[in-house]
């Protein structure tokens, strides 16, 4: 922010005053001055339409790598391509790892992924002043959902691993000769 005058950084919900206060805390007014806070929705109605509202060209996702997250998913990497917003986020699961062996972000292709706070500010600094590359990794992350992240792709991938589990579920109640069901032992 530094550097260039003309970012501002807003952040979308989830971020209170105590937070706020805490993340910011002996920033100079020039810089906080181009912070800005947004409420965002109390549930995922309305929230793809107040992402698009949104004027926008970089989505960051940085994420620490520990249990919670990597029990997330990477919808935000294709919220922010379905507003056209490009993505830059950490080297974590949800955005580095294959799903079923489809890529998430392709580093430097669909999306970036940086590992260090080098990293982070020659990414950054290269979209802030390259439009036309914003544009294409936001292309490229539009046609690569597009192919891979469509229901109909998925659907048989959910009834495989649906199946898998309810199979592993019979053998396991077989093998310990177990009959009860939930009702049974609710009782």
């Amino acid at each position: 922010m530094e550097r260039y005058p003309q970012v501002k950084f807003e952040v979308l919900g989830a971020l209170d005053a105590d937070s706020y206060g805490r993340l910011f805390y002996g920033w100079p007014d020039s810089l906080t001055d181009r912070i800005e806070a947004k409420n965002g929705t109390h549930s995922w109605a309305g929230y793809p339409e107040l992402l698009c509202s949104q004027k926008w060209d970089i989505g960051i996702a940085p994420l620490v790598d520990d249990v919670f997250t990597r029990g997330k998913s990477h919808i935000k990497w294709m919220e922010y391509t379905m507003a056209g917003i490009a993505t830059v986020a950490s080297p974590t699961y949800p955005y580095s790892e294959p799903v079923f062996g489809v890529p998430v972000i392709e580093d430097g292709k669909t999306g970036f992924l940086c590992r260090s706070t080098d990293e982070w500010v020659m990414v950054l600094s290269s979209l802030i002043e390259n439009a036309d590359a914003r544009q294409q990794i936001v292309e490229n992350a539009y046609t690569a959902i597009s192919k891979n992240w469509q229901y109909e792709y998925w659907i048989p991938k959910w009834s495989e691993a649906i199946d898998y589990v309810l199979c592993n579920f019979q053998t396991q109640r077989t093998k310990t000769g177990s009959s009860k069901t939930v009702s049974d032992s609710a009782r």
